[in-house]
């Protein structure tokens, strides 16, 4: 009697524990169902109200998969714990890489992505990924290496060699930034390569093709003030002020403040002669200025006083020029000229030509031995 009793509670624990796995099994179906159709919170709102008595780690994966891609990187942290780091899936791992990046953990994610490379070492996402992780722990060499052999991998992987093109352009390797986004536009003509390739171009003063990869940007239309900037300088490099001034001023308009264009735009007027809109912008470029410029933004307004007859606003402009400049010698020079052609007076220019003499680091230029001679034949 006792054994059959045993056998009927034998019976109906095991019935009820088949029952149990299968709720637990249409639980994580239903989990699973909401997950691919993109909701992430019904996704998790299911698997936390499954009753496993052991979770399995994939209804973890999939709690935790779903907390990151609603954004809940706190949880989704706290979740993807659960996988033991020791007997982890291509797809846990991958999990647990990504989360641990989201969450500003770039050497556990190194760590990841690096065992993920044991199974497949010539995944460009992967490599991409480490290299990104190497960018963030300031190793730039390996990031760069890393973003090399994901492009290696995949010569179509646009993404890492924009990235590479940045970190070059960042190095200031402007030659090889240029040659690789050359490269990249050949395959895909995307509007950041444009951008950076100009950007490139632009450092090493090749303005006519730096403006070349400007202009496709500049015809769909912008109000981007740098790309203005940049290109309006272009066009004043080459010689085409009155185009100069049309980009200059739309990037004025956007960024009034930017000392570099009211600096270019100073520059352009005056080569047009327009001496009152040119000291309007030097003024407001040294009003503006908070660089290492300002020396060369008073010797600039103090060119194109000199040039329009104000000798006078000459004068002043370069004495402020020697304020901020550690050109000394060249600057004592000028003010000397001003007061010796312009103004008449041979005793201020003296004074500023024995300075320059002082202060001079090359004693054999044509301008030394001019103005040394020039000093020894006045008399005080």
């Amino acid at each position: 009697m006792k054994s059959d009793c045993f056998k009927i509670l034998f019976f109906f624990a095991a019935l009820n524990s088949a029952f149990q796995y299968q709720a637990d099994a249409q639980c994580l179906m239903q989990g699973k169902e909401h997950y691919r159709s993109g909701d992430y919170l019904k996704a998790i709102e299911v698997l936390k109200s499954c009753n496993a008595e052991e979770i399995s780690s994939e209804s973890v994966e999939l709690l935790a998969s779903s907390y990151f891609l609603s954004g809940n990187l706190a949880e989704a942290g706290r979740t993807g714990i659960l996988l033991a780091d020791s007997a982890l899936t291509v797809s846990q791992l991958s999990l647990k890489a990504r989360i641990a990046f989201a969450l500003g953990d770039y050497i556990s994610s190194r760590q990841y992505y690096l065992k993920l490379l044991d199974s497949d070492s010539v995944n460009a996402g992967y490599l991409r990924q480490l290299a990104a992780c190497y960018d963030k722990l300031d190793s730039t060499e390996q990031s760069l290496s890393f973003y090399e052999k994901a492009l290696s991998a995949n010569p179509n992987d646009l993404v890492s060699g924009m990235r590479l093109v940045e970190k070059l352009i960042q190095l200031t390797r402007y030659s090889e930034a240029d040659s690789l986004a050359g490269t990249l536009l050949n395959n895909q003509e995307h509007p950041d390569l444009f951008r950076m390739r100009g950007d490139a171009l632009y450092a090493i003063r090749e303005h006519a093709e730096a403006y070349a990869c400007y202009e496709p940007l500049l015809r769909q239309g912008t109000s981007n003030p740098d790309l203005l900037r940049k290109a309006g300088i272009c066009k004043f490099m080459n010689g085409e002020t009155e185009l100069a001034v049309q980009m200059l001023s739309v990037a004025h308009l956007v960024d009034p403040e930017d000392e570099i264009t009211c600096f270019y735009l100073g520059m352009s007027y005056q080569s047009l002669k327009d001496f009152k809109a040119s000291e309007l912008f030097f003024k407001a470029a040294i009003s503006n200025g908070i660089s290492n410029n300002m020396g060369n933004y008073y010797s600039r307004l103090a060119d194109m006083y000199e040039t329009s007859g104000n000798y006078t606003g000459a004068l002043d402009a370069y004495k402020n020029a020697l304020l901020y400049s550690d050109k000394k010698p060249e600057l004592h020079h000028e003010v000397a000229r001003v007061y010796e052609v312009y103004l008449n007076d041979r005793n201020n220019a003296l004074l500023n030509y024995k300075k320059y003499l002082e202060l001079a680091g090359d004693t054999t230029t044509r301008q030394y031995r001019g103005v040394k001679g020039r000093v020894e034949n006045w008399k005080d």
